[in-house]
């Protein structure tokens, strides 16, 4: 087949106009997909591209900041994905036979690409792909990473396009519609502590909300809890999915954690036990989540150990107000990538210091269109908060600026803010 063949079939097209997908706005269940792998594969952009008989529209894109969601078929690399119907990995696209003609070297800087065809109802919708400006041996792990990611965002299109026949049907199916999305909220409830626990010389302020489509569930989640030798564990997440998926895999997530921390004092080992736990999951496969996990001691100065699995970092801001990103514990995403390796690091906390905790539904928090809060605003408001201030001071104005700048959220956000107080 030719590629311009393969680009009009008829039964092609027909998916892509069954698939919604074409033009539609992006969504935080394709973005987190294509910033794993921007993240996972270290290229600087990424795409999840929906094809028509003219046109690749980027239904997700990462690296692209001036607003451009679409290029020529003609200019893009979908068209030998579309033409082979399988993946493709040029290490060289100057030197590669099959795309060294491409205009998009010259116009994009594109050198290197690699990706998976996306498939709906059995035709190749486009690619689930990463970019990079220089030329690179891709490996079999960049493949299999790739792979995975390809298969949740096929699941997350069919999952769009049953909800879609869903509405269609009768007054039942939309009583049994609106109970599902009940269960989902009760779901949701489950996800986080009945109650704020009381921490001696702690006060801890927290907030969740959930995104403007209310009834999905999309897995941001805390966690407070006692552990052993008079410490307290930290967590905060966000698990890959929504909806029951989503649930199933946050429970397992906390609770796994929880176990793990109470007869390992090292927050890297609890992670490494929460992903081995993902992964022996078969219930629901190519599944993953970002974690921030640490431990509190009772004693003063309080050392707090922790450990990050492709979490957003945490700020400090010590009792002079001066505030900075919590520095070390890195580590990958939790439950995706094939032997990771994940660190531990800590740091003394003094009277009136505060630990502010977040998911990545306050940075990535935009109105449509526009630009995103961005972590360095969040650290400046949090400095800016009088040293006065205590947790729940500081909450409170990172809740503002989220209301302030969208009406509505397109991603759940959840916050923990940790200070030391005085003892006695």
């Amino acid at each position: 087949m030719t590629p311009a063949s393969a680009i009009t079939d008829p039964d092609r097209l027909a998916a892509v106009d069954e698939s919604g997908l074409l033009d539609s706005e992006p969504e935080v269940q394709f973005d987190e997909l294509t910033q794993a792998a921007a993240a996972l594969l270290g290229a600087p952009f990424a795409f999840m591209t929906t094809v028509d008989d003219r046109r690749s529209y980027w239904k997700s894109t990462v690296g692209v900041d001036d607003g451009t969601r679409e290029n020529a078929v003609g200019d893009s690399f979908c068209q030998y994905v579309i033409m082979r119907e399988d993946d493709l990995l040029v290490d060289d696209a100057a030197a590669d036979p099959l795309t060294r003609a491409n205009p998009s070297i010259e116009s994009m800087g594109v050198r290197a690409w690699a990706g998976c065809p996306v498939r709906f109802r059995g035709q190749v919708l486009g690619s689930f792909c990463v970019v990079d400006v220089e030329p690179r041996a891709w490996s079999d792990e960049d493949r299999r990473i790739l792979q995975r990611l390809t298969s949740i965002a096929e699941r997350e299109i069919e999952l769009r396009a049953q909800l879609d026949r869903a509405r269609t049907e009768s007054e039942r199916n939309a009583r049994l519609l609106a109970e599902h999305r009940e269960l989902l909220s009760t779901l949701r409830a489950s996800m986080l502590p009945p109650s704020t626990p009381s921490v001696p010389g702690v006060t801890v302020a927290t907030w969740h909300r959930a995104a403007a489509d209310g009834h999905a569930l999309l897995g941001d989640f805390f966690d407070l809890f006692p552990l052993p030798d008079r410490r307290w564990g930290f967590a905060i997440g966000d698990v890959c999915g929504h909806g029951a998926a989503a649930a199933r895999l946050t429970s397992l997530v906390r609770y796994s954690l929880r176990a793990a921390a109470v007869h390992e004092s090292d927050p890297a080992t609890a992670l490494q036990i929460v992903d081995t736990a993902i992964k022996a999951d078969q219930t629901e496969s190519n599944r993953f989540a970002t974690v921030f996990f640490a431990t509190l001691d009772a004693e003063t100065p309080k050392r707090l150990r922790y450990a990050r699995g492709g979490h957003p970092v945490p700020l400090v801001r010590r009792a002079d107000g001066t505030t900075f990103p919590l520095q070390g514990g890195d580590g990958p995403l939790v439950g995706i990538v094939t032997d990771p390796t994940f660190r531990s690091d800590a740091v003394d906390l003094g009277e009136g210091d505060i630990v502010v905790m977040f998911t990545d539904g306050l940075p990535e928090c935009r109105r449509p269109g526009g630009p995103q809060i961005g972590v360095d605003a969040i650290r400046m408001a949090v400095e800016d908060v009088p040293v006065s201030a205590g947790a729940h001071q500081v909450l409170d104005v990172l809740v503002g600026m989220l209301d302030a700048h969208a009406e509505t959220l397109g991603d759940d956000a959840a916050i923990v803010v940790v200070e030391v107080r005085a003892e006695g």
